[in-house]
């Protein structure tokens, strides 16, 4: 860590590191503040395709999406998500013209839509 701060770590020299967001006097929480935020479960998620001269923006590419959401996922409005498409073989029938490669597809996140609060319990 010396080596990031600029210094001689054989200098002796004193540091003195604080948590980021802790202020002096505040009760400490216990516990990881990983645990404590828990992200929102998304009841719908609104995607559109990303233009590409790669692969054919009108397919029909559901089961590459299903198995991509097989893993939860943390996304926000405006991302890209980039799915493989490696093994899909309907990636080829809707690309058999002008397949060089498997790319990947990608989608931009238009909206989320929460599910209703759902209880959780941490411990």
């Amino acid at each position: 860590m010396a080596f990031n701060l600029s210094c001689d770590p054989l200098e002796g020299s004193l540091l003195t590191i604080q948590r980021y967001g802790e202020a002096a006097g505040v009760q400490e929480i216990k516990g990881s503040r990983s645990l404590l935020s828990v992200p929102p479960i998304a009841k719908e998620l609104h995607i559109e395709i990303v233009t590409s001269p790669t692969y054919n923006t009108k397919g029909i590419y559901d089961r590459i999406l299903y198995q991509h959401f097989q893993t939860p996922r943390l996304v926000q409005e405006n991302d890209i998500l980039c799915l493989p498409t490696v093994g899909h073989p309907e990636f080829l029938e809707e690309n058999s013209t002008k397949f060089v490669r498997w790319p990947e597809l990608c989608f931009r996140v238009k909206r989320i839509l929460p599910a209703e609060k759902i209880q959780q319990s941490i411990g």
